[in-house]
């Protein structure tokens, strides 16, 4: 019975787009203001949930609301537009399991072949069928308007206020504009993003529909407008990460769902089958299939519980990975200086386009010491090439000369060279090694930072450097794709995961062991701290270290908010916050980015999310105005080390409410022993068993 109320109201809660059962209950009391369509939906639920008992549906798949708000949503258009009797409760159950059929078909095919999501399609074929064989069904009476617990008049609004209410309801079949109400308000104190979609998409469409030929009294109060606001809530803020881009894509969308709309009864002008969700999945289907096919870079990767989280998530993850997804090491340890990089102006073009050079250069910018006509000469030569990826050496080209310099061997351009497998599916080619100085052999597996062999001087090379590329096969000298390198210093700064511009001088940094331990917490690890403003005691954060679903790690408080943290490309990330606890939320403020290596005086920048910066008011107007200025839901902060195990954190807070500077102190067993800010300090205790003492948890 409780899995069975739970699917009932997720299913209610996501045909909104709302997290599942935050506002599932609400919604279905809405949708049982008439109790025909509440009952009936009920039943087909039920049905849906007892065959997917019955064929032992995958657990984790059931859990996926679409499961459950296709059938609930044939179940309420049952009956919507039919009286209650006995043939009509059956006919409610056949369809509700019919329903589950049809979304597991349907969702893979979508998902295999598409990548794309199931939304109601389901539902609309089900009904549809069901529509046609209710007309002729002797047993089954269609009926005029469907009883209602809330009041039948209009609320006392205009009529395009009225109609935009009317749509809203009509989504669960309530074709009352108090329904519409109390759902519209759902979705304003959810996300304003949605709720000004919604009206965007009402009003485009009703436009679009009244210049398609309908006229200005019915354009305005068609319940079928429903539609319209689905179409601009998926596309502009669920599928779409929100912006000016996606809004107006959204508004297209919604000009195509019109144009569906007004072709419908042309359709079906002998059944009468009424539109229900079709040309919402219409058109929101065939924009996010075009936009797939383009690559739009738009597409929502991480969602968030609202289009304002998703906005922070992408501008934040945009800021703090601007790199590529194939992320490699530097090919060397100490100071080099780029040579050539990216679209270079020697050889790095066309096919070839993605790749970089590396020489060592002295104080004046010269790359050997004396006349420089030796290979000696050269700072770089004979210094030792280490592998940038944990992988397979697959091809080695070791017994060509190093060529003198300024002269270049054209018929063997790569030179002596090393191609490397990485298991994420890509190869690394390095190249230019000297003569027999290549170490490892076909079929080794390497790992990051062992030496491959030494820099040279052979293939086409004027003088000693290092070249290194990422391709999709093993074949030498293949076609470049594009990369970018983990975790290096320049000009004392650190990169996380960048490319850096030619001629800059840059400097490997590899992790300290110290920082890699504090860093590697462990599941079901206790985290304990006492928080204290002055002297006096504030609170306590007491956190548990779990493991999501998709193997990221999070610290969970007892009130259950959650911070997911993990290592990426050399560096310890607080990747996101889910929940609202003040202490949790210092953590992840104090330190969201650590590199795992150190050097005295280092310092770095990142970037943080408005909505975990701010709280309350502040929170909700920054938000509304990030989805119009989408640059303001990242705000920036700077970091450097005091010491190995002491960070200092500045937030660059536009409106002033972190002033000081925070202190983060590291601890032995864990990334954060203490914070502190002004007159606020959250430090970590430790219990001791045996002794009953508390003790600081630092390094």
């Amino acid at each position: 019975m409780r899995r069975f109320a739970s699917s009932f109201c997720e299913g209610g809660s996501e045909v909104l787009f709302l997290p599942p059962n935050r506002w599932g209950m609400l919604v279905v009391l809405v949708a049982f203001a008439q109790p025909t369509a509440g009952l009936t939906g009920l039943v087909s639920v039920a049905a849906a949930r007892g065959l997917a008992t019955l064929i032992k549906l995958d657990p984790t798949a059931a859990d996926k609301g679409f499961y459950w708000y296709n059938p609930l949503l044939v179940g309420l258009s049952i009956g919507y537009y039919f009286q209650l009797s006995t043939h009509l409760v059956v006919l409610a159950a056949i369809a509700g399991g019919l329903t589950l059929l049809v979304c597991v078909v349907t969702s893979y095919a979508l998902k295999e072949f598409f990548a794309l999501p199931i939304l109601s399609v389901p539902f609309v074929i089900v009904s549809t069928l069901v529509y046609l064989i209710c007309a002729q069904h002797p047993g089954l009476e269609t009926q005029a308007s469907c009883w209602s617990l809330l009041p039948h008049h209009a609320p006392p609004f205009p009529e395009p206020v009225s109609g935009f209410f009317t749509a809203f309801g009509t989504i669960f079949f309530a074709s009352n504009g108090w329904a519409g109400m109390i759902l519209a308000g759902i979705v304003l104190c959810h996300s304003r993003v949605l709720f000004f979609l919604s009206v965007l998409g009402y009003g485009v469409g009703a436009t679009a529909g009244l210049l398609l030929g309908g006229s200005g009294q019915t354009a305005f109060v068609d319940p079928n407008s429903f539609n319209f606001i689905l179409v601009a809530m998926a596309l502009g803020g669920v599928f779409l990460v929100p912006s000016g881009r996606s809004y107006l894509i959204a508004a297209i969308g919604v000009v195509f769902a019109a144009l569906v709309l007004a072709a419908w009864p042309a359709i079906w002008s002998d059944a009468s089958v009424p539109p229900f969700a079709f040309p919402f999945n219409i058109a929101v289907l065939g924009m996010l299939c075009s936009l797939r096919l383009a690559d739009f870079k738009g597409l929502v990767v991480a969602p968030g519980r609202t289009p304002e989280e998703t906005l922070e998530l992408d501008m934040v993850n945009r800021s703090r990975f601007p790199g590529s997804t194939r992320t490699i090491e530097l090919p060397f340890s100490g100071a080099w200086t780029v040579w050539q990089g990216f679209d270079g102006r020697w050889t790095h073009q066309g096919l070839w386009r993605f790749a970089y050079d590396f020489v060592i250069t002295d104080e004046s910018g010269k790359t050997h010491q004396g006349t420089g006509r030796h290979l000696e000469d050269y700072y770089c030569f004979g210094k030792p090439v280490l592998s940038p990826i944990a992988g397979r050496v697959v091809r080695v080209v070791s017994h060509l000369p190093d060529g003198p310099i300024g002269q270049t061997d054209g018929a063997q351009n790569w030179g002596n060279a090393v191609v490397l497998q990485d298991y994420r599916g890509f190869f690394v080619e390095i190249s230019h090694f000297a003569a027999d100085s290549i170490r490892v052999a076909i079929g080794q597996e390497v790992a990051r930072g062992e030496v491959l062999g030494l820099c040279g001087n052979s293939g086409y090379s004027p003088q000693p450097h290092l070249h290194i590329q990422v391709q999709a096969t093993d074949q030498i000298g293949d076609g470049t794709l594009p990369f970018s390198f983990a975790s290096y210093s320049m000009a004392g700064k650190h990169f996380t995961h960048d490319l850096p511009d030619e001629f800059a001088t840059i400097e490997a940094v590899w992790p300290n062991q110290a920082i890699d331990v504090a860093t590697s917490c462990y599941l079901d690890q206790q985290l304990d701290y006492e928080a204290k403003q002055g002297a006096a005691v504030a609170g306590h954060l007491s956190l548990s270290v779990r493991m999501a679903m998709d193997g990221t790690f999070y610290f969970e408080s007892d009130d259950r908010c959650r911070l997911y943290f993990g290592k990426h490309a050399g560096n310890y990330f607080a990747y996101r916050m889910e929940g609202d606890n003040p202490w949790l939320r210092l953590l992840f403020i104090a330190l969201p980015k650590l590199p795992l290596g150190h050097r005295q005086g280092l310092a770095w920048n990142d970037c943080l999310p408005v909505g975990v910066i701010y709280s309350g008011s502040r929170r909700v107007l920054l938000r509304l105005a990030c989805a119009f200025f989408p640059s303001l839901a990242a705000v920036r902060t700077t970091h450097r080390f005091l010491r190995r195990d002491a960070v200092e954190t500045r937030i660059n807070d536009p409106l002033g409410m972190y002033t000081d500077p925070i202190t983060v102190v590291l601890g032995a067993d864990s990334p954060i022993a203490s914070v502190s800010m002004g007159d606020l300090a959250l430090r970590r205790v430790v219990v001791s068993d045996e002794k009953g003492t508390v003790v600081n948890g630092v390094a």
